[in-house]
């Protein structure tokens, strides 16, 4: 019984294979009738396995335009800085930080950080602002701009 079943499988197989191969010669005769009746030069229709085809017109076998492209998402608005962003030349949070740290006589954590912020007037629509200052923190630590003193409590470094 499973010596029958396996050849039934290599037959099917067989079979997807050839009718693989007649589709693919059948599309690729399709395409050249398209391209001649639409007087667009016929390429045959080469690609990688597990790739989309390119096109060398625009995306459209058939002669269109290729496409234009405008602003993506995110980039700068007409006024030149990114909705949501600071423009150059204000103090962002880590500026901000440092100069907290500066004035603290001992080291501080995010919540004794977060409050001299907010006595600096900087404000946020965070939920969690706390959090955002913790993770600030440590951002900016790893780059060297401030100094973990200890667990949790950040200095600004020796100038």
């Amino acid at each position: 019984m499973n010596n029958w079943v396996s050849n039934e499988v290599e037959r099917f197989q067989r079979e997807i294979s050839a009718l693989e191969a007649e589709f693919a010669a059948r599309k690729q005769q399709l395409f050249a009738k398209l391209a001649e009746l639409l007087g667009v030069p016929s390429a045959p229709l080469k690609r990688k396995p597990g790739r989309p085809p390119k096109s060398a017109y625009g995306g459209s076998l058939f002669g269109a335009e290729p496409k234009r492209r405008g602003r993506k998402p995110g980039s700068k608005n007409a006024a030149g800085a990114r909705p949501g962003r600071k423009p150059r030349g204000e103090e962002t949070l880590p500026m901000s930080i440092v100069k907290v740290l500066e004035a603290a006589p001992a080291p501080l954590n995010a919540r004794e950080i977060l409050e001299g912020l907010q006595k600096n007037g900087w404000q946020t629509t965070s939920g969690d602002p706390q959090a955002m200052v913790y993770k600030t923190l440590h951002r900016i630590e790893k780059t060297g701009v401030v100094v973990k003193a200890e667990r949790g409590r950040f200095v600004a470094p020796p100038k």
